[in-house]
This record gives C-alpha cells, structure tokens and sequence, in this order.
C-alpha cells in the first residue's frame, strides 16, 4: 500500500459524538485517522464510563465513517479491534504486545506500525513485519504522558537515523511524530522522512478545512520522493 503522508491522530479531548471533524479532515486532504484513546486519559475524562465499551463502539462508529469517506483507519494499541473487517490495521507501542504476536493475528492484510524512539529500538524490530515505523518525539508534546516521553530526536536525529536505516537498506516508512508544529513541517520532511503523525496541530486549529489543506500542502510540498 501506498501510504498517505499524513496521519491524524485523534486527540485526547476528541469529540467523538460528533464526527464532523472526520469531514473535515477528508475535504482537507487528510486520508488516514489513527484511533488513539488511552485508558488513563479517559477515565480522568469520563470516570463513570466503560473504556472498553466506548472504545469498542467509537472504533465501530469511525469505521462507518471512515469507509463512506474513503479514509484508512486504524487503531493504537488496541490491536484485536483491528481484526474487524472496516479497521485496516493498528499501531503498536514498546510497552504493548509484541510485534511478532501481532502481525500473526492480524495476517498480512492489515497494516501494523510501531513506535522507536531511537536507533536501538528500530533495529530489534523485525521490520519485513512492520508496515511503518513511528519515530519521535520530535519535540516535546502534550499529548503523551511526561514519564513516558523519550527525549526528543529533533531535526539532527531523524537525519541520522534515515541516514543508518539507508546504509541498511531498510526502506520502511518512517513517520516523524511528537509535538510538530506548521513551522517544523519542511525541515521535517528534508529529512526524508514519508509523512508525519500529527494530533494537537490539527486538533487546536478546531478541524478547520482551510488549515487542514495548507498543512497538507506543506507536507507535500516538502517530501522528498524516493529516499
């Protein structure tokens, strides 16, 4: 599959009601939605609800959504949801399963990315397994929690670390993710990473169509084709 440049990741104060904001990410020219909700963020949230109830049914809700609209979906962490037919994979952190295990349960079809904060993670993936890698925190971002937060890669570490990936021959793609903002966009993207994750840069700018196209503009104006 030809992946798209950027993903959204939905946010920790997402509406997920309402999902107009999925409209807007798909006029905007946003073709891939990452369904994010950790367990913790939502029960400081919602602390008389049923996380995996409303996670289940959200992921089937957005799945709807996302089909008619023609966008990819897929799930963090929670990887069984992925084995639905309308969910078209998931994304996997250091902490959660192996990625061995789930590449098994989910068969070849479905997408499966994982998290590497650094050179050394990269390489104890088996990357003929993994369809992407997430790579970051390019800076610090709000929302993960702060004792989870590996330090910060910035320009310099995405650099070397396509630069060691090259010398392997490992061509997987990497998404640089983790407090970006507009500004960081094409240095970013110099680097020659695929695309970028992004959450709170689209998500504090309401969805709004206008900002949505001229990041995506920015993303593609910056890429470097066949790196």
């Amino acid at each position: 599959m030809n992946l798209p440049r950027i993903q959204y990741i939905t946010h920790p104060k997402e509406n997920f009601e309402d999902l107009s904001w999925v409209e807007n990410l798909a006029e905007g020219g946003v073709k891939w939605i990452q369904l994010r909700i950790k367990e913790n963020h939502f029960q400081a949230r919602f602390p008389n609800k049923n996380y995996t109830t409303f996670f289940e049914k959200t992921a089937e809700k957005l799945a709807v959504k996302c089909k008619a609209l023609g966008l990819i979906l897929t799930v963090n962490d929670q990887y069984t949801f992925a084995q639905q037919t309308d969910i078209d994979g998931a994304h996997i952190g250091k902490e959660d399963e192996n990625h061995t295990v789930v590449r098994a349960q989910l068969g070849d079809k479905k997408l499966l990315g994982c998290t590497a904060n650094s050179w050394e993670d990269i390489k104890n993936y088996n990357l003929k397994e993994i369809d992407y890698l997430g790579v970051g925190p390019f800076t610090f971002t709000t929302t993960k929690d702060k004792n989870k937060l590996a330090p910060a890669l910035g320009i310099r570490g995405y650099r070397i670390i396509l630069s060691q990936m090259k010398n392997k021959k490992w061509d997987n793609p990497v998404f640089a993710i983790g407090g970006i903002e507009e500004e960081d966009i094409t240095m970013i993207m110099k680097t020659g990473v695929h695309g970028i994750a992004l959450s709170g840069l689209i998500f504090n700018k309401n969805h709004t169509v206008k900002d949505i196209k001229r990041i995506c503009k920015v993303v593609e104006d910056g890429k470097i084709e066949n790196r």
